[in-house]
């Protein structure tokens, strides 16, 4: 190799370290949670981890022979925690499959949208439901609210980011289980 490549290689590799080291330094680090299986939204003007509110929801049963439906009801119209809709929000974990069902964020941090009666005086959605037949699984599965799409992305270890783009307006649970939701809700802002 002439001593014209050599340099031509060298100014490249350090062009190259100066612009990531240069990018690395416009890039935000999210913060890291305190505790383990408690979502925070991160506010990314301030640098700073906010708790999502985790309401304590009521258990109400819908059985027959061969079906059992679990139902979460909060009996409250609303979250404390209200999202401006059109914008996209990151949900920062820190991920302990010890206190959780599996060791898969993505299968036990489910984003649903409530339910609300009527009246608008409580909240629900589908937490789990049990069958003995197949067509009483079919029916159960009729129960079961749509989940909606998010992405997760690995930030560290152990820490998982879930984000969230552009939801519409409405109330919205990530359900543990019918007595730990934690919860949000989306407003239209013009």
């Amino acid at each position: 190799m002439t001593t014209k490549i050599r340099a031509t290689i060298l100014t490249g590799l350090f062009l190259l370290a100066s612009l990531t080291s240069i990018h690395a330094q416009q890039v935000q680090t999210v913060p890291t949670p305190d505790f383990p299986n408690e979502l925070m939204l991160w506010v990314d003007s301030s640098n700073t981890l906010v708790s999502v509110p985790v309401e304590k929801g009521e258990k109400k049963e819908e059985a027959s022979a061969y079906l059992n439906v679990v139902f979460g009801v909060l009996k409250t119209p609303n979250s404390p925690l209200r999202l401006s809709s059109g914008k996209s929000y990151l949900i920062v974990f820190k991920h302990s499959p010890l206190y959780l069902s599996s060791p898969n964020p993505k299968d036990v941090y489910k984003l649903i949208k409530f339910k609300i009666d009527e009246k608008k005086k409580y909240r629900s959605c589908t937490i789990r439901y049990t069958s003995v037949t197949e067509k009483a699984s079919k029916k159960g599965q009729a129960y079961l609210d749509k989940t909606i799409d998010v992405v997760f992305k690995k930030l560290y270890d152990d820490v998982y980011s879930i984000t969230l783009d552009n939801l519409e307006q409405g109330e919205y649970v990530f359900p543990i289980s019918e007595y730990k939701m934690f919860t949000f809700g989306v407003d239209y802002i013009r």
